[in-house]
């Protein structure tokens, strides 16, 4: 049964892998095309232990969404030891299209692997998408919240 689980969750992690792919190159010709600025988008994220490089990230995630006509950022954030939560707390206090998600103990489930994890809160954030009917967004993107983005401009995105 847990062979069946782990494929299971590998099969959705490449689904949404697909899903970005396919979403960064449709940003990449609507760019060029200018028709981003009539569009909307849900900008997503998993955050665990971050807090050293959530100021740049969450600055590059409000950067990408001023390309769009109207956006929502989505973060879950899970058993965080550092000030990741409540720096997160502020980013959502101070802006009307930020939520974020939070789940404690996920850390201690049995089994759950660092891809169990991943897999476990995407799927969160898709939940809150269907139950918050954001569905009628344009474009979906999941970020990584580590210094994976720095470099990631409105530039590097054409």
């Amino acid at each position: 049964m847990k062979i069946y689980y782990n494929v299971f969750v590998l099969l959705v992690i490449i689904f949404l892998l697909i899903l970005t792919f396919k979403v960064n190159l449709k940003i990449t010709e609507n760019f060029e095309n200018k028709e981003l600025k009539n569009c909307k988008v849900v900008i997503a994220g998993c955050a665990k232990d971050i807090d050293k490089y959530l100021n740049i990230t969450t600055k590059k995630m409000l950067e990408i969404a001023s390309m769009f006509a109207n956006y929502k950022i989505i973060i879950f954030e899970n058993d965080s030891k550092d000030e990741t939560l409540n720096l997160l707390k502020k980013f959502e206090k101070n802006n009307k299209n930020v939520v974020i998600l939070t789940e404690t103990g996920l850390s201690t489930k049995p089994g759950y692997t660092r891809t169990c994890k991943l897999a476990y809160a995407r799927n969160k954030i898709i939940e809150y998408i269907k139950e918050n009917e954001l569905m009628e967004f344009d474009y979906f993107i999941n970020m990584d919240m580590d210094n994976v983005n720095e470099k990631l401009t409105t530039s590097t995105i054409k």
